[in-house]
């Protein structure tokens, strides 16, 4: 697995934990790190960002109250962590 997809994975492990409420795309980013401990760079954060929502692992849904963008993993995103463990 290159760093990539192990990025990936931790992000698909993040989201999953979040359950039904989902986690805010800032949050998440933020959280995901290198190999090496760095912080993602603007790039290498679309780039991830970009495959979770491309493959359809993760979906977004807007909160009622503050109308903020919530991502959850979907049964898609569910089957392909597991694959990933």
């Amino acid at each position: 697995m290159n760093e990539e997809q192990m990025i990936v994975k931790d992000a698909l492990e993040l989201v999953a934990a979040s359950g039904t409420t989902g986690v805010l795309k800032s949050k998440l980013l933020s959280t995901l790190r290198t190999v090496d401990g760095q912080r993602l760079s603007p790039e290498q954060e679309a780039s991830i960002f970009s495959t979770l929502v491309g493959r359809g692992w993760i979906v977004g849904h807007i909160e009622p109250v503050w109308h903020n963008t919530r991502w959850c993993l979907t049964v898609k995103g569910s089957e392909a962590l597991s694959q990933m463990s």
